[in-house]
């Protein structure tokens, strides 16, 4: 199986964070606009990036107040979407509070 791993480095409370991940109002907030719904007893989180894609549906396996976040995108799209290669794939957000990168090397905090 296929993985992708990035690390992002976000000087905010993990709070904040969270909130901004974990529900459709949170991420409607940074992201585009997302809608909640409960499909089947699981809480689905959905958008519409546009025409030719359809709207990619998300939905939530596992929520941990500010430490971990799962979705899978359960939604299918046209075969010409981009879309289309991301049914079946887990997304994953381990939240945790670390020191920034620059600390780590003694350079100045930017910010």
């Amino acid at each position: 199986m296929t993985s992708i791993h990035h690390q992002v480095w976000i000087d905010a409370p993990l709070a904040t964070v969270y909130a901004g991940l974990a529900t459709a109002e949170g991420l409607s907030q940074w992201w585009i606009a997302h809608q909640q719904s409960v499909i089947d007893g699981d809480t689905v989180i959905s958008h519409n990036p546009g025409a030719g894609h359809g709207v990619v549906a998300l939905k939530v396996l596992e929520i941990i107040p500010e430490r971990c976040i799962r979705w899978e995108v359960i939604s299918r799209h046209p075969p010409q979407s981009p879309a289309s290669a991301w049914t079946g794939t887990e997304i994953r957000f381990a939240l945790s509070r670390r020191a920034s990168p620059g600390a780590w090397r003694g350079l100045p905090h930017e910010g």
